[in-house]
């Protein structure tokens, strides 16, 4: 470290622009390091599975001069349109790239806040500040997807991956045995069944809204229940509720662990949205212990097939479900006011004036 007072730092700020928790704005004090990871322990906690637990670290070098050094995190560090290697210095208006966040670079007056609104997020994300378990659960997450590409080429992908062959098939399956189901917790339960094998998952639990919270604009938790689960007595207060809650508002599928967090053990965590009109209503999640079996995006995919499966079977019952009630109501009117014209026709019949005649 440079002891030369006659070189002063500048007044230097980073501005974080990350989608799943907004903008930040941190000021970088001489002295100190300021470390960017996925893990709870980092000065600025990365939100993207892309980044490593430890990643990166902004210091002041022996020159008295910012700088980023990358700590041989797994998918790297770009300044500009650079990918860094070795210590890089900062200068200002750097734009530094990890993942899908951003860090702006910045020297003398803090920037205003209002410069975040340019970053291209779109606004769907969990905004401002994140409790501390909900950040801990996003330190371990290692994928994330908004929608399953699994049957886009399916010809092509099961040639060269038997794996997502054999998905497609139990999609197959599971969409013939839904297209035969007539009530929700019927199909709730197959879908289930087929998620966990699919993913090797010891447990999980498919959760829907509850018929209060149906017409809610924005689902939350205590919104749903959980209509099918294995084992049967699993409950809903013995899932990670943060991370549904995550789902529910990002829209997307994370697949998470097997770091401990909190008090839940070391787990492979699966949770995903089940959406209708593409809004999530619902989510699904699986967890199972960590072995040698390595869990990859296809087994994010395929979970988020049948989740999708399932948005379209609560779609059709629901549909067929507000039909019958309709028709049972007009039935039940009919029936009335064919019971009120033939008492009015029998009042007619027996009244006085009939019987002169």
């Amino acid at each position: 470290m440079n002891n030369d007072k006659s070189i002063p730092l500048a007044d230097a700020h980073v501005l974080v622009r990350d989608p799943a928790n907004g903008p930040m704005l941190n000021p970088l004090t001489p002295g100190e390091v300021l470390s960017l990871g996925r893990a709870p322990g980092n000065t600025i906690v990365l939100h993207d599975e892309r980044a490593s637990r430890n990643h990166a670290e902004i210091r002041v070098n022996d020159d008295g001069k910012w700088v980023i050094h990358d700590l041989k995190s797994r998918n790297g560090t770009t300044v500009g349109a650079n990918e860094i290697t070795s210590e890089h210095t900062l200068i200002d208006g750097d734009t530094i790239q990890i993942g899908s966040i951003t860090i702006l670079y910045c020297e003398g007056p803090p920037p205003s806040l209002s410069e975040a609104d340019e970053s291209d997020t779109d606004g769907t994300g969990i905004t401002g500040e994140m409790s501390a378990e909900i950040a801990e659960w996003h330190s371990t997450i290692r994928y994330r997807r908004n929608r399953s590409r699994l049957l886009d080429d399916i010809r092509e992908s099961a040639r060269t991956a038997p794996k997502v062959g054999q998905a497609a098939a139990e999609l197959c399956r599971l969409a013939f045995t839904l297209g035969r189901t007539t009530e929700v917790p019927s199909a709730a339960n197959r879908a289930l069944e087929s998620a966990m094998l699919g993913s090797n998952a010891s447990k999980g639990m498919v959760l829907l809204p509850t018929p209060e919270a149906i017409h809610e604009e924005r689902m939350t938790v205590t919104d749903l229940y959980g209509v099918a689960a294995v084992p049967s007595d699993l409950r809903i207060d013995a899932i990670p509720t943060n991370l549904i809650e995550a789902v529910l508002a990002t829209d997307e599928a994370i697949l998470a662990g097997p770091e401990t967090v909190g008090e839940q053990p070391p787990a492979i965590t699966i949770a995903a949205p089940i959406r209708v009109n593409g809004k999530p209503i619902g989510a699904i999640y699986l967890s199972s212990e960590p072995s040698d079996d390595e869990k990859s995006p296809d087994d994010l995919e395929f979970v988020i097939a049948v989740c999708d499966a399932i948005g379209q079977v609560y779609t059709n019952l629901e549909a067929r479900e507000t039909l019958s009630t309709r028709l049972a109501t007009a039935a039940s009117e009919n029936k009335l006011l064919k019971e009120r014209l033939g008492e009015r026709t029998r009042m007619v019949g027996a009244s006085p004036a009939l019987a002169i005649i």
